[in-house]
C-alpha cells in the first residue's frame, strides 16, 4: 500500500519568454533524469515501463537515456 501525504507546494518562475520557459523545462528534465538514475536498475525500468503504459513514449525514451545498461 502506498503512503498518502498532503503537501502544499508553491512553485514560481521568473521566465518571461518562451525561450526561458524552454530552458527551465530542459533543466527539469535533466533533474528528473538524474533522480531516476539514482534508483536501482529494476526501479528505473519500472518507471520507464509505467510511462509507456500511459502512452508517454517520447518521455520514456528521454528518461531511458538516464538508464545505462549494465555490462
Amino acid at each position: 500500500m502506498m503512503a498518502v501525504h498532503n503537501i502544499d507546494i508553491t512553485v514560481k518562475t521568473n521566465a518571461q519568454t518562451f525561450q526561458e520557459v524552454n530552458e527551465q523545462l530542459s533543466r527539469l528534465k535533466v533533474v528528473i533524469g538524474v533522480l531516476l538514475a539514482k534508483l536501482p536498475p529494476n526501479e528505473r525500468n519500472k518507471v520507464i515501463d509505467d510511462l509507456k503504459g500511459f502512452a508517454l513514449y517520447e518521455e520514456a525514451d528521454l528518461l531511458a537515456q538516464f538508464n545505462p545498461k549494465e555490462s
